[in-house]
Protein backbone atom coordinates (compact mmCIF):
# COMPACT_ATOMS: atom_id res chain seq x y z
CA UNK A 1 0.00 0.00 0.00
CA UNK A 2 3.03 2.33 -0.12
CA UNK A 3 1.94 3.58 -3.53
CA UNK A 4 -1.06 5.18 -1.85
CA UNK A 5 1.23 7.55 0.02
CA UNK A 6 2.93 9.17 -2.99
CA UNK A 7 1.26 11.01 -5.84
CA UNK A 8 -2.16 9.59 -5.03
CA UNK A 9 -5.14 11.68 -4.00
CA UNK A 10 -6.38 10.09 -0.81
CA UNK A 11 -9.36 11.58 1.02
CA UNK A 12 -10.12 10.06 4.41
CA UNK A 13 -13.28 10.96 6.27
CA UNK A 14 -13.38 9.43 9.73
CA UNK A 15 -16.67 9.41 11.58
CA UNK A 16 -16.64 7.72 14.96
CA UNK A 17 -18.64 7.55 18.15
CA UNK A 18 -17.20 5.88 21.22
CA UNK A 19 -20.67 5.46 22.64
CA UNK A 20 -21.61 3.28 19.71
CA UNK A 21 -18.34 1.35 19.16
CA UNK A 22 -18.33 2.59 15.58
CA UNK A 23 -15.40 3.41 13.26
CA UNK A 24 -16.29 4.27 9.69
CA UNK A 25 -13.63 5.05 7.11
CA UNK A 26 -13.84 5.98 3.46
CA UNK A 27 -11.15 6.45 0.84
CA UNK A 28 -11.39 8.14 -2.54
CA UNK A 29 -8.45 7.10 -4.71
CA UNK A 30 -7.38 8.62 -8.03
CA UNK A 31 -6.24 5.74 -10.22
CA UNK A 32 -4.95 7.42 -13.38
CA UNK A 33 -1.32 8.00 -12.40
CA UNK A 34 -0.85 4.48 -11.06
CA UNK A 35 -2.26 2.45 -13.93
CA UNK A 36 -0.54 1.22 -17.08
CA UNK A 37 -2.26 -0.41 -20.02
CA UNK A 38 -2.30 -4.20 -19.75
CA UNK A 39 -0.92 -4.26 -16.19
CA UNK A 40 -2.84 -4.96 -13.00
CA UNK A 41 -3.06 -2.54 -10.13
CA UNK A 42 -3.35 -4.43 -6.84
CA UNK A 43 -4.92 -3.03 -3.69
CA UNK A 44 -4.96 -4.85 -0.37
CA UNK A 45 -8.42 -4.50 1.15
CA UNK A 46 -8.69 -5.35 4.85
CA UNK A 47 -12.19 -5.06 6.30
CA UNK A 48 -11.02 -5.00 9.93
CA UNK A 49 -14.00 -5.06 12.31
CA UNK A 50 -16.44 -4.31 9.49
CA UNK A 51 -18.57 -7.10 8.07
CA UNK A 52 -17.50 -6.03 4.58
CA UNK A 53 -15.82 -3.35 2.51
CA UNK A 54 -17.98 -1.74 -0.17
CA UNK A 55 -16.54 -0.03 -3.22
CA UNK A 56 -17.55 1.60 -6.49
CA UNK A 57 -15.89 3.41 -9.40
CA UNK A 58 -16.59 6.99 -10.49
CA UNK A 59 -15.56 7.93 -14.05
CA UNK A 60 -16.61 9.47 -17.34
CA UNK A 61 -18.54 7.35 -19.89
CA UNK A 62 -15.60 7.44 -22.32
CA UNK A 63 -13.40 5.54 -19.85
CA UNK A 64 -15.98 3.03 -18.66
CA UNK A 65 -15.12 0.28 -21.20
CA UNK A 66 -11.39 0.53 -20.43
CA UNK A 67 -11.49 -0.98 -16.93
CA UNK A 68 -11.81 -4.53 -15.63
CA UNK A 69 -11.64 -5.82 -12.07
CA UNK A 70 -11.46 -9.00 -10.03
CA UNK A 71 -10.34 -10.34 -6.69
CA UNK A 72 -7.02 -12.22 -6.84
CA UNK A 73 -7.75 -15.91 -7.16
CA UNK A 74 -11.17 -15.42 -8.75
CA UNK A 75 -9.78 -16.07 -12.19
CA UNK A 76 -12.02 -14.33 -14.74
CA UNK A 77 -11.87 -10.55 -15.10
CA UNK A 78 -15.16 -8.71 -14.69
CA UNK A 79 -16.44 -5.72 -16.63
CA UNK A 80 -17.83 -2.77 -14.71
CA UNK A 81 -21.61 -2.60 -14.60
CA UNK A 82 -23.13 0.86 -14.74
CA UNK A 83 -25.45 1.89 -11.90
CA UNK A 84 -28.33 3.38 -13.94
CA UNK A 85 -30.11 5.11 -11.06
CA UNK A 86 -27.14 7.19 -9.94
CA UNK A 87 -25.28 7.84 -13.19
CA UNK A 88 -25.88 10.91 -15.31
CA UNK A 89 -25.15 11.55 -18.96
CA UNK A 90 -21.69 12.94 -18.18
CA UNK A 91 -20.71 11.04 -15.04
CA UNK A 92 -21.04 7.29 -14.55
CA UNK A 93 -20.87 5.19 -11.40
CA UNK A 94 -20.36 1.46 -11.26
CA UNK A 95 -22.67 -0.72 -9.23
CA UNK A 96 -21.95 -0.95 -5.52
CA UNK A 97 -19.63 -3.94 -4.91
CA UNK A 98 -18.60 -5.76 -1.74
CA UNK A 99 -15.76 -7.76 -0.25
CA UNK A 100 -16.51 -9.88 2.83
CA UNK A 101 -13.03 -11.43 3.11
CA UNK A 102 -10.86 -10.53 6.09
CA UNK A 103 -8.15 -9.56 3.61
CA UNK A 104 -8.53 -9.48 -0.17
CA UNK A 105 -6.46 -8.35 -3.15
CA UNK A 106 -8.55 -6.15 -5.42
CA UNK A 107 -7.07 -6.03 -8.92
CA UNK A 108 -7.92 -3.36 -11.50
CA UNK A 109 -6.70 -3.62 -15.08
CA UNK A 110 -6.57 -1.00 -17.84
CA UNK A 111 -7.19 -1.95 -21.49
CA UNK A 112 -6.60 1.47 -23.04
CA UNK A 113 -5.67 5.07 -22.26
CA UNK A 114 -7.71 6.85 -19.63
CA UNK A 115 -8.99 10.19 -20.90
CA UNK A 116 -10.51 11.59 -17.68
CA UNK A 117 -10.01 11.14 -13.91
CA UNK A 118 -11.08 7.74 -12.58
CA UNK A 119 -11.80 7.39 -8.86
CA UNK A 120 -12.22 4.31 -6.72
CA UNK A 121 -14.36 4.81 -3.60
CA UNK A 122 -13.78 2.41 -0.69
CA UNK A 123 -16.04 2.43 2.37
CA UNK A 124 -15.48 0.56 5.64
CA UNK A 125 -18.82 0.72 7.49
CA UNK A 126 -17.46 -0.28 10.90
CA UNK A 127 -19.59 -1.74 13.66
CA UNK A 128 -22.59 -0.34 15.51
CA UNK A 129 -23.31 -1.67 18.95
CA UNK A 130 -26.97 -2.60 19.17
CA UNK A 131 -28.11 -0.33 21.98
CA UNK A 132 -31.69 0.11 20.86
CA UNK A 133 -33.92 0.27 23.89
CA UNK A 134 -37.31 -1.41 23.94
CA UNK A 135 -39.82 1.17 22.88
CA UNK A 136 -43.34 1.38 21.54
CA UNK A 137 -43.66 3.43 18.38
CA UNK A 138 -46.24 5.72 16.91
CA UNK A 139 -49.18 4.76 14.86
CA UNK A 140 -51.24 7.25 12.91
CA UNK A 141 -54.53 8.86 13.76
CA UNK A 142 -56.34 7.64 10.66
CA UNK A 143 -55.28 4.00 10.79
CA UNK A 144 -55.50 1.23 13.34
CA UNK A 145 -52.44 -0.57 11.95
CA UNK A 146 -49.50 0.03 14.33
CA UNK A 147 -46.15 1.39 13.27
CA UNK A 148 -43.77 -1.60 13.41
CA UNK A 149 -40.57 -1.58 15.41
CA UNK A 150 -37.67 -0.36 13.29
CA UNK A 151 -34.04 0.71 13.38
CA UNK A 152 -33.78 4.50 13.48
CA UNK A 153 -30.78 6.40 12.13
CA UNK A 154 -29.32 6.40 15.64
CA UNK A 155 -29.42 2.59 15.58
CA UNK A 156 -27.83 1.79 12.22
CA UNK A 157 -25.54 4.82 11.87
CA UNK A 158 -25.51 7.55 14.54
CA UNK A 159 -22.70 9.34 12.67
CA UNK A 160 -24.44 9.47 9.27
CA UNK A 161 -25.93 12.99 8.97
CA UNK A 162 -29.53 13.20 7.82
CA UNK A 163 -30.83 15.38 5.01
CA UNK A 164 -30.13 18.94 6.22
CA UNK A 165 -33.04 20.43 4.27
CA UNK A 166 -35.74 17.76 3.86
CA UNK A 167 -38.63 18.32 1.45
CA UNK A 168 -41.88 17.30 3.14
CA UNK A 169 -44.59 15.76 0.94
CA UNK A 170 -47.63 13.49 1.10
CA UNK A 171 -47.08 10.14 -0.66
CA UNK A 172 -49.83 8.80 -2.90
CA UNK A 173 -48.00 5.62 -3.99
CA UNK A 174 -45.73 3.02 -2.38
CA UNK A 175 -42.78 2.00 -4.58
CA UNK A 176 -41.01 -1.36 -4.10
CA UNK A 177 -37.26 -1.68 -4.81
CA UNK A 178 -34.51 -4.21 -4.35
CA UNK A 179 -30.91 -3.19 -3.65
CA UNK A 180 -29.54 -5.53 -6.35
CA UNK A 181 -26.82 -6.62 -3.91
CA UNK A 182 -25.90 -9.77 -2.01
CA UNK A 183 -28.68 -11.84 -0.42
CA UNK A 184 -26.66 -12.66 2.69
CA UNK A 185 -24.56 -10.63 5.10
CA UNK A 186 -23.10 -10.96 8.57
CA UNK A 187 -23.98 -7.32 9.26
CA UNK A 188 -27.01 -5.84 7.48
CA UNK A 189 -26.72 -2.42 9.19
CA UNK A 190 -23.28 -2.20 7.60
CA UNK A 191 -24.90 -2.83 4.21
CA UNK A 192 -27.32 0.04 4.87
CA UNK A 193 -24.39 2.29 5.80
CA UNK A 194 -22.66 1.36 2.55
CA UNK A 195 -25.75 2.29 0.55
CA UNK A 196 -25.89 5.60 2.45
CA UNK A 197 -22.24 6.24 1.59
CA UNK A 198 -22.84 5.32 -2.06
CA UNK A 199 -25.73 7.76 -2.33
CA UNK A 200 -24.28 10.62 -0.27
CA UNK A 201 -20.52 10.56 -0.84
CA UNK A 202 -20.69 8.93 -4.26
CA UNK A 203 -23.66 10.46 -6.00
CA UNK A 204 -23.71 13.63 -3.91
CA UNK A 205 -27.31 13.27 -2.69
CA UNK A 206 -28.43 14.85 0.56
CA UNK A 207 -29.23 11.50 2.18
CA UNK A 208 -29.83 7.82 1.48
CA UNK A 209 -32.34 7.65 -1.36
CA UNK A 210 -34.92 5.28 0.16
CA UNK A 211 -37.52 6.08 2.79
CA UNK A 212 -37.20 2.64 4.38
CA UNK A 213 -35.10 -0.51 3.90
CA UNK A 214 -35.82 -4.12 4.93
CA UNK A 215 -33.23 -6.88 5.34
CA UNK A 216 -33.85 -10.63 4.82
CA UNK A 217 -34.19 -11.08 8.61
CA UNK A 218 -37.21 -8.75 8.62
CA UNK A 219 -35.43 -5.81 10.26
CA UNK A 220 -36.73 -2.44 9.07
CA UNK A 221 -34.37 0.54 8.76
CA UNK A 222 -35.52 4.15 8.67
CA UNK A 223 -33.97 5.98 5.73
CA UNK A 224 -35.52 9.36 4.98
CA UNK A 225 -38.69 8.45 6.88
CA UNK A 226 -42.36 8.57 6.00
CA UNK A 227 -42.81 12.26 5.07
CA UNK A 228 -39.51 13.23 3.44
CA UNK A 229 -39.24 13.03 -0.33
CA UNK A 230 -36.68 10.43 -1.33
CA UNK A 231 -34.48 9.88 -4.38
CA UNK A 232 -35.51 6.52 -5.80
CA UNK A 233 -38.24 6.73 -8.46
CA UNK A 234 -36.92 7.74 -11.88
CA UNK A 235 -36.47 11.44 -10.93
CA UNK A 236 -40.23 11.59 -10.15
CA UNK A 237 -39.99 11.33 -6.38
CA UNK A 238 -42.83 13.64 -5.34
CA UNK A 239 -45.71 11.67 -3.77
CA UNK A 240 -43.68 8.41 -3.90
CA UNK A 241 -42.57 6.51 -0.78
CA UNK A 242 -39.73 4.10 -1.55
CA UNK A 243 -39.12 0.84 0.33
CA UNK A 244 -36.02 -1.16 -0.60
CA UNK A 245 -35.84 -4.89 0.12
CA UNK A 246 -32.12 -5.62 0.57
CA UNK A 247 -30.83 -8.28 -1.81
CA UNK A 248 -31.14 -9.30 -5.47
CA UNK A 249 -34.51 -10.74 -6.50
CA UNK A 250 -33.99 -11.26 -10.20
CA UNK A 251 -34.02 -15.07 -9.90
CA UNK A 252 -35.12 -15.63 -6.29
CA UNK A 253 -37.82 -14.37 -3.94
CA UNK A 254 -37.36 -12.41 -0.71
CA UNK A 255 -37.57 -14.36 2.52
CA UNK A 256 -40.99 -14.75 4.09
CA UNK A 257 -39.68 -12.76 7.05
CA UNK A 258 -38.79 -9.82 4.80
CA UNK A 259 -42.19 -10.08 3.11
CA UNK A 260 -43.99 -10.01 6.48
CA UNK A 261 -41.97 -6.98 7.55
CA UNK A 262 -42.91 -5.24 4.29
CA UNK A 263 -46.59 -6.00 4.99
CA UNK A 264 -46.57 -4.50 8.49
CA UNK A 265 -44.59 -1.45 7.38
CA UNK A 266 -46.75 -0.90 4.28
CA UNK A 267 -50.03 -1.41 6.19
CA UNK A 268 -49.03 1.37 8.58
CA UNK A 269 -47.84 3.65 5.75
CA UNK A 270 -50.75 2.93 3.39
CA UNK A 271 -53.33 3.64 6.08
CA UNK A 272 -51.43 6.74 7.10
CA UNK A 273 -51.55 8.20 3.60
CA UNK A 274 -54.87 6.58 2.62
CA UNK A 275 -53.25 4.62 -0.21
CA UNK A 276 -55.31 1.79 -1.72
CA UNK A 277 -52.87 -0.94 -2.87
CA UNK A 278 -55.22 -2.61 -5.41
CA UNK A 279 -56.46 0.50 -7.20
CA UNK A 280 -54.77 2.52 -9.89
CA UNK A 281 -54.52 6.28 -9.54
CA UNK A 282 -52.59 9.14 -11.10
CA UNK A 283 -49.09 9.62 -9.79
CA UNK A 284 -48.85 13.34 -10.43
CA UNK A 285 -45.06 13.63 -10.51
CA UNK A 286 -44.60 11.02 -13.27
CA UNK A 287 -47.98 11.47 -14.97
CA UNK A 288 -48.48 7.68 -14.86
CA UNK A 289 -51.57 5.75 -13.78
CA UNK A 290 -50.05 3.42 -11.19
CA UNK A 291 -51.22 0.88 -8.65
CA UNK A 292 -51.09 2.18 -5.10
CA UNK A 293 -48.26 -0.34 -4.65
CA UNK A 294 -45.99 -0.38 -7.71
CA UNK A 295 -42.51 -1.53 -8.63
CA UNK A 296 -39.61 0.70 -9.56
CA UNK A 297 -39.77 -0.59 -13.15
CA UNK A 298 -43.31 0.78 -13.48
CA UNK A 299 -41.82 4.27 -13.59
CA UNK A 300 -38.86 3.90 -15.97
CA UNK A 301 -36.57 1.50 -17.80
CA UNK A 302 -35.05 -0.63 -15.02
CA UNK A 303 -35.18 -4.24 -13.87
CA UNK A 304 -35.73 -3.17 -10.24
CA UNK A 305 -37.16 -4.72 -8.05
CA UNK A 306 -36.06 -7.87 -9.88
CA UNK A 307 -38.16 -10.20 -12.01
CA UNK A 308 -39.13 -12.63 -9.25
CA UNK A 309 -40.15 -9.98 -6.74
CA UNK A 310 -42.01 -8.00 -9.38
CA UNK A 311 -44.02 -11.08 -10.35
CA UNK A 312 -45.13 -11.39 -6.71
CA UNK A 313 -46.40 -7.81 -6.42
CA UNK A 314 -50.05 -8.75 -7.22
CA UNK A 315 -50.01 -11.16 -4.27
CA UNK A 316 -48.27 -8.58 -2.06
CA UNK A 317 -50.97 -6.03 -2.92
CA UNK A 318 -53.76 -8.47 -2.03
CA UNK A 319 -52.09 -9.46 1.24
CA UNK A 320 -51.62 -5.80 2.11
CA UNK A 321 -55.30 -5.14 1.47
CA UNK A 322 -56.17 -7.99 3.88
CA UNK A 323 -53.76 -6.64 6.48
CA UNK A 324 -55.30 -3.18 6.32
CA UNK A 325 -58.85 -4.56 6.51
CA UNK A 326 -57.96 -6.65 9.57
CA UNK A 327 -56.57 -3.58 11.33
CA UNK A 328 -59.74 -1.63 10.59
CA UNK A 329 -61.86 -4.26 12.39
CA UNK A 330 -60.05 -3.87 15.72
CA UNK A 331 -61.90 -2.18 18.56
CA UNK A 332 -60.69 1.37 19.28
CA UNK A 333 -59.08 2.09 22.64
CA UNK A 334 -60.72 4.32 25.22
CA UNK A 335 -57.63 6.37 26.11
CA UNK A 336 -58.15 9.98 24.98
CA UNK A 337 -55.54 12.75 24.76
CA UNK A 338 -56.15 16.50 24.41
CA UNK A 339 -53.91 19.57 24.21
CA UNK A 340 -54.29 23.25 25.10
CA UNK A 341 -51.91 26.20 25.01
CA UNK A 342 -50.13 27.10 28.23
CA UNK A 343 -49.18 30.53 29.59
CA UNK A 344 -45.80 30.39 27.87
CA UNK A 345 -46.28 30.71 24.06
CA UNK A 346 -44.01 27.77 23.19
CA UNK A 347 -45.31 25.25 25.65
CA UNK A 348 -48.33 22.94 25.33
CA UNK A 349 -50.42 21.44 28.12
CA UNK A 350 -51.45 17.82 27.55
CA UNK A 351 -54.25 16.06 29.42
CA UNK A 352 -55.48 12.47 29.14
CA UNK A 353 -58.19 10.21 30.52
CA UNK A 354 -59.50 6.67 30.13
CA UNK A 355 -57.34 3.66 29.37
CA UNK A 356 -57.08 0.26 31.06
CA UNK A 357 -57.95 -0.32 34.70
CA UNK A 358 -54.99 -0.30 37.11
CA UNK A 359 -52.69 1.63 34.78
CA UNK A 360 -49.11 1.41 36.09
CA UNK A 361 -47.45 3.99 33.87
CA UNK A 362 -47.91 6.26 30.87
CA UNK A 363 -45.50 6.82 28.00
CA UNK A 364 -45.86 10.08 26.06
CA UNK A 365 -44.53 10.25 22.49
CA UNK A 366 -43.63 13.67 21.09
CA UNK A 367 -42.85 13.84 17.38
CA UNK A 368 -41.64 16.74 15.24
CA UNK A 369 -43.48 16.00 11.98
CA UNK A 370 -41.12 18.15 9.88
CA UNK A 371 -37.83 16.56 10.94
CA UNK A 372 -39.24 13.17 11.97
CA UNK A 373 -37.35 13.40 15.28
CA UNK A 374 -39.17 11.95 18.26
CA UNK A 375 -38.70 11.76 21.99
CA UNK A 376 -40.66 10.24 24.85
CA UNK A 377 -41.44 11.00 28.49
CA UNK A 378 -42.64 8.55 31.13
CA UNK A 379 -45.15 9.21 33.94
CA UNK A 380 -46.56 7.16 36.79
CA UNK A 381 -50.08 5.78 36.58
CA UNK A 382 -51.59 8.52 38.78
CA UNK A 383 -50.46 11.39 36.49
CA UNK A 384 -52.99 12.62 33.92
CA UNK A 385 -51.44 15.87 32.64
CA UNK A 386 -48.11 17.53 31.82
CA UNK A 387 -46.59 20.53 30.04
CA UNK A 388 -44.15 20.14 27.16
CA UNK A 389 -41.76 22.72 25.67
CA UNK A 390 -41.99 23.01 21.88
CA UNK A 391 -40.18 24.99 19.17
CA UNK A 392 -41.58 27.97 17.31
CA UNK A 393 -43.03 27.43 13.84
CA UNK A 394 -43.09 23.61 14.05
CA UNK A 395 -45.81 20.98 13.69
CA UNK A 396 -46.01 18.24 16.32
CA UNK A 397 -47.84 15.00 16.96
CA UNK A 398 -48.52 13.75 20.49
CA UNK A 399 -49.65 10.29 21.53
CA UNK A 400 -49.80 8.65 24.94
CA UNK A 401 -49.68 4.95 25.81
CA UNK A 402 -51.07 3.44 29.01
CA UNK A 403 -49.49 0.28 30.46
CA UNK A 404 -51.29 -1.92 32.98
CA UNK A 405 -50.35 -5.19 34.63
CA UNK A 406 -49.56 -7.39 32.89
CA UNK A 407 -47.36 -5.33 30.52
CA UNK A 408 -49.13 -6.87 27.52
CA UNK A 409 -52.21 -4.80 28.34
CA UNK A 410 -51.38 -1.58 26.46
CA UNK A 411 -53.71 1.10 25.13
CA UNK A 412 -52.84 3.90 22.71
CA UNK A 413 -54.57 7.23 22.60
CA UNK A 414 -55.62 9.28 19.62
CA UNK A 415 -52.94 11.35 17.87
CA UNK A 416 -53.08 15.07 18.72
CA UNK A 417 -51.60 17.50 16.21
CA UNK A 418 -50.17 20.82 17.40
CA UNK A 419 -48.61 23.67 15.43
CA UNK A 420 -46.79 26.63 16.96
CA UNK A 421 -46.46 30.07 15.43
CA UNK A 422 -43.18 31.54 14.26
CA UNK A 423 -41.45 34.14 16.37
CA UNK A 424 -42.45 37.67 15.37
CA UNK A 425 -39.59 38.86 13.12
CA UNK A 426 -40.25 42.46 14.14
CA UNK A 427 -39.47 41.60 17.74
CA UNK A 428 -36.77 39.00 17.08
CA UNK A 429 -33.19 39.39 15.85
CA UNK A 430 -30.01 37.39 16.21
CA UNK A 431 -26.61 38.18 14.74
CA UNK A 432 -22.91 37.35 14.85
CA UNK A 433 -20.16 39.94 14.39
CA UNK A 434 -17.70 39.84 12.78
CA UNK A 435 -18.34 37.02 10.34
CA UNK A 436 -15.95 35.61 9.03
CA UNK A 437 -14.15 35.45 12.37
CA UNK A 438 -10.38 36.00 12.43
CA UNK A 439 -9.90 36.80 16.14
CA UNK A 440 -10.23 34.55 19.18
CA UNK A 441 -13.66 35.96 20.11
CA UNK A 442 -16.75 37.28 18.38
CA UNK A 443 -20.02 38.87 19.49
CA UNK A 444 -23.42 37.18 19.62
CA UNK A 445 -26.41 39.55 19.92
CA UNK A 446 -29.94 38.23 20.62
CA UNK A 447 -32.88 40.62 20.81
CA UNK A 448 -36.42 39.55 21.76
CA UNK A 449 -38.87 39.55 24.64
CA UNK A 450 -37.74 36.16 25.95
CA UNK A 451 -36.24 35.85 29.46
CA UNK A 452 -34.45 32.75 30.67
CA UNK A 453 -31.61 30.39 29.80
CA UNK A 454 -29.88 30.65 26.40
CA UNK A 455 -27.61 27.77 25.34
CA UNK A 456 -25.05 28.12 22.54
CA UNK A 457 -23.59 25.16 20.60
CA UNK A 458 -21.10 24.58 17.80
CA UNK A 459 -22.36 22.20 15.12
CA UNK A 460 -19.62 20.86 12.85
CA UNK A 461 -20.15 19.77 9.26
CA UNK A 462 -20.44 16.17 10.49
CA UNK A 463 -23.62 17.17 12.31
CA UNK A 464 -22.26 16.82 15.83
CA UNK A 465 -23.10 19.49 18.38
CA UNK A 466 -20.88 20.62 21.28
CA UNK A 467 -22.06 23.14 23.84
CA UNK A 468 -20.00 26.35 24.04
CA UNK A 469 -21.72 28.53 26.61
CA UNK A 470 -24.91 29.10 28.58
CA UNK A 471 -26.34 32.52 29.46
CA UNK A 472 -29.20 33.84 31.58
CA UNK A 473 -31.07 36.43 29.49
CA UNK A 474 -33.01 38.95 31.61
CA UNK A 475 -33.15 42.00 29.32
CA UNK A 476 -34.50 42.63 25.82
CA UNK A 477 -31.00 42.35 24.33
CA UNK A 478 -28.37 39.75 25.20
CA UNK A 479 -24.83 40.62 24.06
CA UNK A 480 -22.27 37.88 24.70
CA UNK A 481 -18.67 37.12 23.76
CA UNK A 482 -18.05 33.69 22.22
CA UNK A 483 -14.55 32.18 22.34
CA UNK A 484 -13.51 30.19 19.25
CA UNK A 485 -9.88 29.55 20.22
CA UNK A 486 -10.38 25.78 20.57
CA UNK A 487 -11.84 25.46 17.07
CA UNK A 488 -9.80 25.28 13.83
CA UNK A 489 -10.63 27.22 10.70
CA UNK A 490 -13.69 26.00 8.85
CA UNK A 491 -17.40 26.43 8.36
CA UNK A 492 -19.65 25.84 11.36
CA UNK A 493 -23.24 26.28 12.42
CA UNK A 494 -23.78 28.25 15.60
CA UNK A 495 -26.90 26.84 17.23
CA UNK A 496 -28.72 28.98 19.81
CA UNK A 497 -31.53 27.45 21.90
CA UNK A 498 -33.92 29.26 24.23
CA UNK A 499 -37.48 28.67 25.39
CA UNK A 500 -38.01 25.73 23.05
CA UNK A 501 -36.83 27.82 20.07
CA UNK A 502 -33.74 26.99 18.00
CA UNK A 503 -31.89 29.50 15.80
CA UNK A 504 -28.98 28.55 13.55
CA UNK A 505 -26.35 30.86 12.06
CA UNK A 506 -23.57 29.92 9.64
CA UNK A 507 -20.17 31.06 11.00
CA UNK A 508 -16.87 31.01 9.09
CA UNK A 509 -13.64 30.75 11.11
CA UNK A 510 -10.44 31.85 9.37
Amino acid sequence: MDWLKTGMIVCLAWMASGLWAQDMQREKLLLNDRMEEGKSLELTVERGASAHVSFFFELQPIDFPQLRWRFAGDGEWKRLKREPHLSTRDLWFSQLLYSTEKEAQLEVQLEGDLKEPVFLHLFYPGEVENRREDRVDFRTEDCECPRPEMEDRSDWCPSCPENPAPFIHEPTHLIVHHSDGANSSQDWPAVVRSIWDFHVNGRGWDDIGYNYLIDPNGEIYVGRGREVRGAHFCANNDEALGVCVLGNYTTTLPTSTARDAWLTLSAWAACDWEISPLERSLHASSGLNLFGVSGHRDGCNTECPGGQLYSELPDWRSSLRDEMDACAEEEPDSLQLSAVASSFPYRVRLEWEGGPINTDRYLLHIRNTESGLARQEEFSGDVTQCEVDVQAGVKYEFEILAFASPESDVQRSNIVEWETEDWNPEEESISVSPNPVAETTFDLVLTNTYSGNVDVYWVGMDGRAKQLSSFNKQNTTLSAKINRSAWPAGVYNLLVRYGGQTQTLRVILI
